[in-house]
């Protein structure tokens, strides 16, 4: 992650080899110069238009470099030259390709300095930077030191400053697939909702560059690449294959001999790379012939996932099903909001604002929350923030709100692709509803008679009184909003007709106009023909044309068949 941090400017002079002058610098990281091949100005600068072409002596070093024009370099940042170190930065590594420049790299990777750093090999980074700095002082070469806000990459799991560092990685060459991807979302063949999320795919298409897949981790499928170790070569060879054995043949038949010993890369595919061939891998791929579940199975229909991963997973998926099968993976992409808290902060252990969801399906006290924090990995300081934290939003701790609830909940934030900023009190509120659910299930069972069983449909010729007319009607109205809510992905829209209609015409006005006709006794039979007719409009069958109930309804089943009572009409 990125994160804005209070550091340093340095200011400082790279004197002329021809000792006629001096150009002005700028850094955040002084001890980077020891990697430098250059000094960059923009080709448009009048400042530093007549050092270009001209060496200048690297400081804290004996070698020289040459000033080069880039129009890179912005000319109101720093002195407007601009220091290139191509082993270690990202855009002056762009640079150093644009013209041809060394590569120097002066880090271990355990951030300390090394042999190609000189006299300071052996010094972490920082006490580099110092000692660097004082030496530069002596020579007369520093200028000044400026307080500077920066963005500062910093390491997810440790929090460490991460340092780029130029290695010896494998890559995976984009040009063909990312088309076959851009076209696929282009042409229609793969429907991405909400459609907006479009853009950032084809951007991401559009500006692709090769992909590192190889990762240096203990874990992962490892890299089906072999290095010939015997006999000895001049210059590494590999060879990939299934096997070490299909390596040697291979081997072998390049080298025309045998006896060929190979050595296996340690390194590992990234894990998008691995990712990526779920869609087919876990149908049997790549022994596709007569393969039942892969014929069967793939491609499949729908992928849900979330926004944040669209290029990282799905573009992936996309292009390897295509590249690798001839076929996409599947028609439509649906991307679902990201959880924050309530406040709309992103959810962090340090904040004290992670909801795990079966402390919302089975609640937690405030101090249990509290001793969960001990034990992470979270320091001491942090624990405190985030103990505060969980007292301020869950006083009394996270109320037992049960599955069915925070499903419903969860449900009712979801409006495509947006952030849920998740309240646990309307969750609670979620589980009234629930509650609601329940009771009024129950109500309609206890009328319905042992042995009755429904017959799938409303027989219109029945008697209907007004209010099972409509009753009817309106759970025809809910059942029409809930559906185009389905089709169209506004899972919110379903939720909240299914929510209305419950709540608010089934059980505020239709079960309260049913009492009498259960409660009542004919004995002519009128008010049996009532509590029929009643039994039909109260079905769960009927009824549940809205869906969203539907999980919940049989948690109520399956209560009233443990009780040992008959329950025919689910």
């Amino acid at each position: 992650d990125y994160v804005e941090e209070s550091g340093k400017l340095y200011y400082f002079s790279y004197p002329l080899a021809d000792g006629s002058g001096s150009i002005p610098v700028a850094t955040t990281r002084p001890e980077t110069i020891l990697g430098d091949t250059a000094v960059c100005v923009h080709p448009e600068d009048e400042r530093f238009s007549q050092y270009v072409g001209k060496e200048v002596r690297v400081p804290g070093t004996e070698r020289t470099c040459t000033v080069i024009a880039d129009d890179y370099v912005q000319m109101d940042f720093g002195t407007g030259a601009l220091k290139v170190t191509p082993a270690h930065d990202i855009n002056d590594y762009e640079i150093g390709k644009r013209h041809s420049l060394p590569l120097i790299n002066i880090l271990n990777k355990d951030a300390t300095m090394n042999s190609n750093a000189g006299k300071y090999e052996g010094l972490d980074r920082y006490e580099c930077r110092a000692k660097l700095w004082a030496d530069l002082e002596e020579e007369g070469l520093t200028r000044k030191v400026e307080d500077h806000q920066q963005r500062v990459p910093r390491s997810q799991r440790s929090g460490e400053v991460i340092e780029p560092l130029v290695s010896t990685q494998w890559f995976c060459s984009m040009n063909g697939m990312a088309k076959k991807g851009l076209d696929a979302v282009k042409s229609g063949e793969t429907q991405i909702i909400p459609q907006r999320f479009e853009k950032v795919y084809f951007n991401w298409l559009e500006n692709i560059q090769d992909w590192c897949i190889s990762r240096q981790l203990w874990w992962g499928h490892r890299i089906p690449a072999y290095k010939v170790v015997e006999p000895a070569q001049s210059e590494e060879m590999w060879f990939t294959g299934k096997s070490e054995a299909e390596a040697i043949k291979k081997a072998e038949a390049k080298l025309g001999k045998k006896g060929v010993k190979v050595e296996q890369d340690a390194d590992v595919l990234d894990t998008w790379f691995s990712s990526g061939l779920f869609p087919f891998s876990v149908f049997g791929w790549p022994d596709t012939e007569g393969n039942d579940d892969f014929d069967a199975f793939f491609p499949t229909s729908l992928l849900e996932t979330g926004h944040d991963i669209l290029f990282f997973w799905v573009a992936r998926m996309v292009m390897m099903s295509l590249g690798l099968t001839g076929k996409l993976p599947f028609h439509t992409v649906y991307l679902h909001a990201m959880v924050r808290d309530a406040h709309g902060r992103k959810m962090s252990k340090s904040l004290g604002n992670v909801i795990d969801p079966l402390e919302v399906i089975d609640g937690i006290a405030l101090e249990d929350l509290h001793q969960k924090l001990y034990e992470g990995n979270l320091p001491d300081k942090e624990i405190e923030k985030a103990k505060a934290g969980q007292k301020a939003d869950f006083p009394e701790g996270i109320p037992e709100c049960g599955a069915d609830a925070l499903r419903f909940g969860l449900l009712a934030y979801t409006l495509q692709g947006r952030n849920v900023n998740l309240d646990i009190n309307r969750v609670v509120g979620y589980r009234h509803f629930c509650n609601k659910v329940w009771n009024a299930t129950r109500f309609g069972l206890t009328y319905f008679g042992e042995g009755y069983k429904f017959n799938g449909n409303l027989k219109l010729d029945q008697p209907f009184a007004w209010e099972d007319k409509w009753i009817l009607s309106r759970l025809s109205v809910c059942a029409e909003k809930a559906n185009k809510g389905m089709e169209k992905y506004e899972f919110a829209n379903a939720t909240s007709a299914t929510y209305s209609f419950f709540l608010y015409e089934l059980c505020d006005v239709y079960l309260e106009l049913l009492k009498p006709r259960f409660y009542g006794e004919d004995a002519d039979g009128a008010v049996e023909e009532d509590r029929r007719v009643a039994q039909y409009t109260t079905n769960p069958g009927s009824m549940m044309g809205v869906r969203y109930t539907c999980i919940f309804f049989v948690g109520v089943r399956n209560s009233v068949k443990a009780e040992g009572k008959s329950n025919p009409v689910f």
